[in-house]
């Protein structure tokens, strides 16, 4: 009788801490996958960023070609 309540016990300890130790394993896994989620997002914008730059960059050599092409007429 003593002996079915202590395995009793310590079923009941490893079934408790297992499903606990199953949730800390699932939130740091849900943890990870989003934090890679964000560092993706992170990573898209910065490269949008500098596709912006060099856009603005394009757009200005573009701008200072017509203008040089304007004054061949002048030269």
């Amino acid at each position: 009788m003593y002996y079915e309540v202590i395995i009793r016990r310590l079923y009941d300890r490893r079934v408790f801490y297992g499903t606990i130790g199953m949730t800390v394993a699932h939130s740091a896994a849900y943890s990870a996958i989003a934090l890679s989620l964000l560092s993706f997002v992170i990573c898209i914008y910065s490269l949008k960023g500098l596709a912006s730059r060099i856009n603005a960059i394009n757009a200005k050599i573009v701008e200072e070609t017509m203008e040089f092409r304007g004054m061949e007429n002048f030269i």
